[in-house]
């Protein structure tokens, strides 16, 4: 097993191979991943002001569409249409709700005034969005995108691309809890861990272990990425009807996928669908695992699976 790591889209990234390496390839490799995710960075990272997204965000044309790129074209397009499979309960166009509670690219120190979150739910509306031939076209000039739900997932599996175009077909890559892995760990099973959904995360509840497949893994949930003020929580999976955090008896949603993206965007989806969820999931044949709270005030969960979620793990036992 050979590790490579560091820090992007602000979080680690971990890949492991299985076998061994030359050492003089090790520095081609590592500078290889770090320049791919600087790639996907540039084109969908909201923190940067040059980025491709914010170059789309701060676009005032309405009046006709603004060139993309094939990359960006490419996400948007896989992105929209959960949009509409959720009847817009899963939105890219969220940014507005994003910055004002403090998760995008505005600083923050309290929770916004209800006039204000009514503000910003006016351009919260994936319908405003128009996807051509020439390029990405919005109906008001505060109509922005955010695709943090899907492009880590994304960037997974770029960097997955990576390492097979080198020849590696035994591999896991992982971006901040989102990964993607292929083949073996050298004979035996990769091992992934689902964590508790307990504030801070960091206690694994559930592990999974799969081996001779290609797959992508992504896990949804209000319990890491918070925001507190005067007592009151406000979490970034944030309800697109309401402007507020998601709540339901769903604590988090960990999908499997064909890739990184898919995996990702369903399970964020799936996580705002809240009650409809399980519907959903089995509907789209999504394979996806449900960590549900047991009762209203309890602490307590179970956890349910979808019958695509089944397979899976009968197949790899």
């Amino acid at each position: 097993m050979v590790t490579f790591s560091g820090e992007t889209m602000a979080s680690q990234w971990t890949v492991k191979i299985a076998g061994s390496i030359p050492d003089e390839q090790l520095h081609v490799i590592q500078s290889g991943i770090e320049d791919v995710l600087a790639i996907v960075n540039q084109q969908f990272s909201p923190f940067l002001p040059q980025s491709e997204i914010s170059q789309f965000n701060h676009n005032l044309n309405i009046n006709s569409a603004i060139p993309i790129s094939n990359e960006m074209r490419y996400v948007v397009e896989n992105a929209l249409k959960i949009c509409v499979e959720t009847k817009g309960i899963y939105d890219i166009t969220v940014a507005p709700l994003v910055n004002l509670w403090g998760f995008g690219t505005t600083e923050v120190n309290e929770h916004p005034q209800s006039e204000l979150v009514k503000q910003a739910l006016q351009y919260v509306n994936y319908r405003a969005l128009t996807l051509n031939e020439l390029g990405l076209c919005k109906q008001n000039p505060n109509i922005q995108i955010n695709l943090c739900s899907i492009a880590k997932g994304y960037g997974v599996d770029q960097v997955a691309m990576f390492l097979e175009k080198l020849g590696f077909q035994h591999y896991l890559v992982e971006i901040g809890g989102e990964l993607r892995l292929s083949g073996n760990n050298d004979g035996k099973t990769w091992v992934v861990g689902l964590e508790r959904p307990q504030w801070g995360g960091g206690v694994y509840e559930q592990i999974l272990t799969f081996k001779d497949v290609t797959m992508g893994i992504a896990t949804s949930g209000n319990y890491r990425n918070y925001f507190k003020d005067k007592g009151k929580i406000a979490a970034h999976e944030i309800d697109t009807k309401t402007g507020y955090s998601s709540i339901s008896r769903i604590l988090s949603v960990t999908v499997l996928a064909e890739n990184c993206m898919l995996a990702d965007g369903y399970a964020t989806a799936l996580f705002l669908l809240g009650n409809e969820a399980l519907m959903f999931a089995e509907k789209h044949q999504i394979a996806a695992l449900f960590m549900v709270s047991s009762s209203d005030n309890a602490t307590g969960y179970r956890i349910q699976i979808t019958n695509s979620f089944s397979k899976i793990l009968h197949s790899q036992n």
